[in-house]
């Protein structure tokens, strides 16, 4: 749990529809509501994507399993293993080559939801591996900078600063929706 430096969130993190309104009122009429909240919703989609790739290949699938020799694939068991030590370093280096405090923001609960079922035609079941990858990258994160490191949750106006909190309501909100 990563609760040391905890921020206040943002009104774009907390509330969408205000921000989404701020920003169509200070554009001058060259976007609507409707266009912020359809950009920040493929946002989300994107973030949602990307994090569960990440984690897969962090957890050490996908990875090449060998090399071509010819028309035939030669498998190499030391590159696999040398491919998976490589992808779990890689979290805890990114943090480590990082200056300043981490921030770790998870997608709304509602949004992510949201996302996750157009990801996938609507089966969640997809969202633990996010919920994975949200673990994982605070306790990276943690480890390397105890006392620099935030996480940022919420579900509508509910705001968390505990990981295990956030995907306890992930997991409601996927049950709600089952």
């Amino acid at each position: 749990m990563a609760t040391i430096g905890a921020l206040t969130p943002s009104l774009r993190y907390t509330d969408r529809v205000a921000y989404a309104q701020k920003v169509a009122d200070s554009s001058n009429g060259q976007f609507t509501v409707d266009d912020i909240m359809k950009e920040e919703a493929e946002s989300d989609r994107i973030k949602l994507s990307a994090s569960e790739s990440m984690e897969a290949y962090r957890a050490g699938k996908g990875t090449y399993l060998g090399h071509s020799v010819g028309n035939k694939v030669v498998w190499r068991p030391d590159l696999y293993a040398q491919q998976i030590s490589e992808a779990r370093a890689s979290r805890y280096e990114y943090y480590a080559n990082m200056s300043g405090p981490v921030n770790i923001e998870a997608i709304d609960v509602d949004s992510a939801v949201t996302a996750q079922g157009n990801l996938t035609g609507g089966d969640l079941k997809n969202l633990s591996t996010y919920a994975d990858y949200l673990r994982n990258e605070v306790a990276a994160a943690t480890q390397v900078k105890p006392d620099a490191t935030t996480f940022t949750g919420a579900w509508g106006k509910n705001v968390t600063h505990d990981v295990n909190e956030y995907v306890g309501w992930l997991m409601q909100a996927v049950q709600q929706k089952s």
